[in-house]
């Protein structure tokens, strides 16, 4: 017996019809346990567990704030070598979720020279380079339109006072 998915069912999901109470509801949990440990008794540093689990999902948020948090979660926890090739692999999605692909490409390629033949790794690194020409194209033509009005302008203009010293 196989379960049928309804006419229209993926059309109709969105955004919109998305529920996040469930997950403000985790990261409210791991939030509060994750600053009671690091106000807790010892080092003060709360478990570098409970650190990738709080930045893993703080990543997934769509606040930026949320976001930059997990980075900074994440980079210390790769700087620690925590559970470096998990961290990486997050801190690169995250970093193309902020649109820094520069950080994002130099996560990927570390997590390649932990797992050169790592297929989600090389998957990781195509769709940063993906995500980054995608991106940039916009940005790119846009600065090179700008170059080109500029020096139409200045030749309009270094032309037009030539014209106007013959005139006079």
């Amino acid at each position: 017996m196989t379960a049928s998915i309804p006419n229209g069912w993926f059309t109709t999901c969105s955004a919109e019809l998305w529920d996040a109470t469930g997950v403000e509801a985790e990261v409210g949990e791991l939030r509060r346990q994750f600053q009671a440990a690091s106000l807790g008794l010892g080092a003060g540093r709360p478990p570098l567990r409970l650190q990738l689990e709080y930045a893993r999902l703080l990543v997934t948020l769509p606040a930026r704030s949320d976001i930059r948090e997990g980075v900074r979660l994440l980079s210390e926890l790769v700087d620690k070598g925590h559970a470096r090739t998990e961290a990486l692999e997050y801190l690169a999605l995250a970093q193309v979720k902020l649109g820094d692909y520069i950080a994002a490409k130099r996560s990927v390629d570390a997590l390649l020279r932990l797992r050169p033949r790592d297929a989600s790794g090389r998957l990781l690194h195509s769709l940063v380079l993906e995500r980054a020409v995608r991106d940039g194209m916009p940005g790119a033509i846009c600065a090179l339109a700008l170059s080109a009005a500029a020096l139409v302008v200045a030749l309009v203009v270094t032309r037009g006072g030539g014209m106007a010293r013959r005139a006079g």
